[in-house]
């Protein structure tokens, strides 16, 4: 069974018993996938934490890493907005990407942040941030099939 079909499994489980909030986590060739799934229903569900370490490109150079970021910012056109990168550490291998623009409202703005790191790591969250106050991460809600599409792009990001 297909990581794609394992995830859509543990959804429908999730969504059918109420088992939200929980961590759904496969592994499958050398890619594990987890996400922090806070809601679940029929079309639609929102998560806090999605993450993909691939073994493929576990001991890549920051080149490399770049480039995976590069390529998956590309294939995630889908989302509220589109990611580019803000920052590259070459001391910890980390490729920073963020939402560009932000979604700016009335009180507050809210962005995607993706960090791509050396060891084969992909890690996707959304935060939120009002004047004067400290940022804070906010779920993420999605149909279902960009939820599956976000899997399908995290697990090929090699």
């Amino acid at each position: 069974m297909s990581l794609k079909q394992q995830i859509e499994r543990a959804l429908e489980r999730a969504a059918f018993h109420g088992a939200a909030p929980t961590t759904l986590s496969v592994t499958e060739d050398g890619v594990r996938f987890e996400a922090d799934v806070v809601h679940v229903e029929r079309l639609a569900c929102a998560f806090s934490r999605m993450e993909v370490v691939n073994a493929a490109w576990a001991t890549a150079p920051l080149a490399k890493v770049k480039q995976v970021a590069d390529q998956l910012s590309s294939r995630l056109t889908y989302l509220l907005e589109p990611i580019r990168t803000i920052e590259v550490d070459a001391e910890s291998c980390t490729v920073q990407l963020r939402s560009n623009p932000p979604q700016v409202g009335d009180d507050a703005t809210s962005y995607y942040e993706l960090e791509a790191r050396g060891g084969g790591s992909l890690r996707l969250q959304r935060f939120e941030k009002t004047a004067g106050e400290p940022r804070r991460p906010v779920q993420i809600e999605v149909t279902r099939e960009v939820f599956r599409r976000l899997v399908d792009d995290f697990a090929a990001a090699n």
